[in-house]
Order: structure tokens, then sequence, then C-alpha cells
């Protein structure tokens, strides 16, 4: 693994939520058609690219970048006095295939994902304050809004938020219900770790049947009461949150379990058609939260949470190596 860092260029940015304002100000809204897929080769190039950020290998993911319109940058964060390191896309040629930002001097072995940085509104600020207040791992930011696109996605799973209020498939520009985009690759570059990250998506809806917080492991089975999604969901309520959980029988028949995420999908092992196919079990590794705006607008009781739930490393710094095969996820 080739350690070395290349002079990256600096973003004209003094901290991360100034350069998340410009990110929200570039996504192609509803309606726009603005995601392009991507082809296969150029989708795993990205996949490469990320692992070798993931390494620290900032040489290689330079080279790579470049193939594929994007360009590795630093975000020097003056107000938190953290550097970053971002994979950030071109202007010219744009399509609207997100923003990654890594913190190499991590301190929790997490990674932050916003599928919906537009029509789940506030998710992508929110995201933004989790990672910095956990210290995690990586930021990852979808392209587009999830209603950007006419096309349906080809995964299994419905919703009404694209459809006029009527049920309907997926569209191709939702990022966490597609799975040929550079969104899905990195959350399945970071799963070739050695040791890997926890993931959680963020979501918003208005439901108000439902509680402040609904978790999942992406399944809706059964977890035991000391399984990390119900540990959150404990925490939550101790925090004075009103939490369900999906995999907390007690709870009820929840909505919004977050079966038909793909990212959660490849997380707990449904590596062969993750787009089609629900997992049968919960590698522990995936978290879906739901939110009501007041969640997500003070997301405070949430990172105290999850900074119980997800513990800081000893070391400030934690480089893995990454296995160099797609092989199936391991629980």
């Amino acid at each position: 693994m080739n350690t070395s860092k290349p002079a990256l260029p600096p973003l004209p940015f003094k901290s991360l939520t100034g350069f998340v304002v410009n990110v929200k100000a570039r996504l192609p809204r509803k309606n726009t058609e603005g995601f392009i897929k991507p082809p296969p080769k150029d989708r795993r190039i990205f996949y490469d690219a990320v692992r070798a950020v993931l390494q620290n290998d900032l040489c290689k993911a330079e080279t790579l970048a470049a193939k594929v319109n994007y360009r590795l940058a630093k975000l020097n964060d003056t107000v938190v006095n953290h550097n970053y390191v971002v994979l950030v896309e071109n202007t010219g040629g744009f399509r609207a295939l997100g923003t990654y930002i890594f913190h190499l001097a991590f301190a929790r072995n997490l990674v932050v994902e916003v599928p919906h940085p537009l029509a789940d509104e506030v998710t992508l600020d929110e995201g933004a304050a989790i990672f910095q207040a956990t210290s995690a791992r990586a930021l990852f930011i979808a392209g587009t809004h999830r209603c950007a696109n006419r096309d349906s996605s080809p995964c299994s799973g419905t919703t009404t938020v694209c459809n006029n209020g009527t049920s309907g498939k997926f569209k191709i520009s939702d990022a966490g219900h597609y799975t040929e985009n550079f969104f899905q690759e990195a959350h399945g570059a970071s799963l070739r770790l050695k040791d890997k990250p926890i993931a959680i998506s963020l979501h918003g809806n208005d439901v108000d049947s439902l509680p402040e917080v609904v978790l999942s492991n992406g399944t809706t089975n059964e977890a035991a009461s000391n399984s990390r999604v119900n540990r959150l969901r404990q925490k939550l309520i101790n925090l004075g949150t009103s939490a369900g959980s999906c995999n907390f029988p007690a709870d009820g028949n929840l909505s919004l379990c977050g079966t038909t995420n793909v990212q959660g999908r490849l997380s707990n092992g449904s590596t062969l058609s993750p787009c089609k196919i629900n997992a049968a079990s919960a590698s522990g590794l995936f978290l879906h939260i739901e939110q009501h705006l007041d969640i997500r607008e003070n997301p405070a009781e949430l990172i105290n949470a999850l900074k119980t739930v997800i513990p800081a490393r000893k070391k400030k710094t934690y480089l893995s190596k990454a296995v160099d095969s797609r092989a199936k996820v391991s629980d």
C-alpha cells in the first residue's frame, strides 16, 4: 500500500458546512433528468478509487478519480480543525454521481450516508453534523434529488414519493434504491475493508403515527436487546426521544424499515442481487434511520446516542487493509 500523499488542491471553503451548502446548490432537482448512469467500467474505476482513499493510497486514488471525471481535493475545516479528503465531480461532463468525503484521522469506523439529500429535507446538513461530531470515517452524499429522472429503477420495492402520491416504482435517480451508480460502489468499497465500517443511512418522514425516530438493521427480523440497533433505540429513549425499532417486536408493526434499501441489502449479505433480493439476516453493519423533521433539524440526541453505541477507537488514526476481491461480505 502506497501511503505517499500528493499535493492535493484545496477546496475554496473554510468549513465542511460551507462546502455542503455548495454541494446542495449543485444537486439536480426533481424532474430535471440530471442523473446520468455511468457505464460498468466507470463504476469499477470509482469503486477502486474509493477503496484507495480508504487505504490512504491517495496517489492511486487521484489517478483513478481523474479517469471518471472526478478530482481528489482537500478540505481544511478551520472551524473544527479537521482536514478532509474529498472526491468531487468536475463541473464539465457533470453526471450527478455524488460527493464523497473522508476523514483519514477518524475516531469511529462509521460511514454516514445521505441517499436523499434534497427529498429528505435537512438530512444533508444533519449528515455533515453527525460526520463531524462523531469523527466518522466517511460521508457519502448522493448526487441528485431522488425524483430527478423519469425512468424507473429495476430494483424491487415501491414508493409514493415520486408518483404523485400513488404507489409506484423507485426512480434510477434514487441512490438508495438503484445499484448502477457511484453511491452504491462507494458503499461496496467500504465493505471490502478487513475491518468493515458500520453504515448509517439517514432518512426523513412526516408520518405522525410513527415515533420521532424509527430504526432498523435493514431487516424486520427480531434482534436481541443488546444488538446495536436496539441499544441505539434504548439510548434515544433514555435521552427523551420517541424511538422505535423494526427489530424490537414490542414496538409493534412499524413501517419504513428500509428492507429495500440497496446499501442495507449489500451490507446484510445480499451480494448476488441487492437490487432485487431482501437480506435474509442482519450483519450488524447497517442502520436505517427514519426521522421526523425536529430530529433532523436538531440531531444532538441522535449524535449522543451514536457516540455511545459506536464507541471511538483508542487510536486516533486507524488504517485497514482492504480485501482485493468482491467476495461475499462476511457477517
